[in-house]
């Protein structure tokens, strides 16, 4: 079962340039055709009754194994934090930050190169920048290799968040009459995260003034936050802001006893929404810990949409 030979081809096959035939044998095993497994082939000429001695190749059918996940071994700061996954489920060192791009690195291998590998996202942020892309290839020891980069730019309204990306490896078989048939899966890779809150990466000619709309306060408030800025106008020039600086958008209070939501937004002069919209990590309707950090903007003078 599962097995079709393929047209016949007529050709001259050494020794001697005999006249002969070829046909290519295609086999997909069934799960009930596990271990060894012997196949064999007659040849019988259309103009006679003779048939060729059987020729028969014993096969060893072996279980698909899973994908399994590789580890790239490394954890690297910078722009472009690149995390590794030492176990099944790791935490993206140093934590994200707002507008700085995070770029994970996800690596897996299948012994059966008959499978088509992927990788796919099952849990992704869907408020944020998520760029996905795939290469493949053949490494030295026969196994498809797929590796698959997340590129991903915590936006504005992400501070505080907590969460997990999370990804699947499965191989695809295709039989021979070209339908697809579902292999093994490796177990699923969940990349934690916690993006950081009251600090933002500054971007390309990016001012002071562009990132208060962003955060919908006013530049004097956000330069306020900031007392290391001299030069609240200018972008890339001595005493003000450049690309890829980390400035702060709120300053991190701790909760008192007895605090509330509206404790808090009242005693620095902020709405409910405001505040909300600067800790995605707290929601109106858990209470406070003692000492849990909270990040509020003093005075703010317009609510945050």
């Amino acid at each position: 079962p599962g097995m079709a030979v393929g047209p016949l081809v007529v050709g001259t096959y050494p020794p001697g340039g005999v006249r002969g035939f070829q046909a290519e044998v295609a086999w997909t095993p069934a799960a009930a055709q596990r271990n060894e497994t012997a196949v064999c082939f007659s040849a019988l000429g259309s103009n006679s009754t003779d048939a060729a001695p059987p020729l028969c190749v014993a096969l060893d059918v072996e279980a698909d194994p899973p994908p399994e996940w590789v580890g790239n071994g490394s954890c690297a700061d910078g722009p472009a934090a690149t995390a590794c996954f030492p176990n099944a489920t790791f935490l993206i060192h140093p934590p994200p930050t707002m507008g700085k791009r995070v770029t994970v690195v996800l690596t897996a291998r299948d012994p059966n190169v008959y499978e088509n590998l992927t990788i796919s996202g099952t849990s992704l942020p869907t408020t944020s920048n998520v760029e996905l892309s795939e290469q493949a290839r053949v490494d030295e020891s026969g196994y498809r290799v797929v590796t698959r980069t997340l590129t991903w730019v915590p936006s504005p309204q992400e501070g505080g968040q907590t969460g997990s990306l999370c990804f699947g490896a499965a191989g695809l078989l295709t039989d021979q009459l070209g339908n697809p048939a579902p292999g093994n899966r490796a177990p699923a890779l969940c990349v934690q995260y916690a993006v950081q809150k009251c600090v933002y990466r500054v971007g390309t000619k990016e001012a002071l003034v562009d990132i208060a709309r962003k955060f919908q306060m006013s530049w004097l408030q956000l330069w306020s936050l900031n007392k290391g800025i001299r030069r609240p106008e200018g972008f890339g020039i001595p005493g003000a802001i450049a690309e890829d600086d980390i400035i702060y958008v709120g300053q991190i209070v701790k909760a008192r006893r007895g605090d509330t939501l509206d404790r808090i937004a009242a005693r620095f002069g902020i709405t409910l929404r405001q505040l909300l919209g600067m800790n995605r990590d707290i929601t109106a309707t858990v209470g406070l810990l003692l000492d849990q950090p909270v990040c509020v903007v003093p005075n703010s003078c317009s609510e945050r949409g």
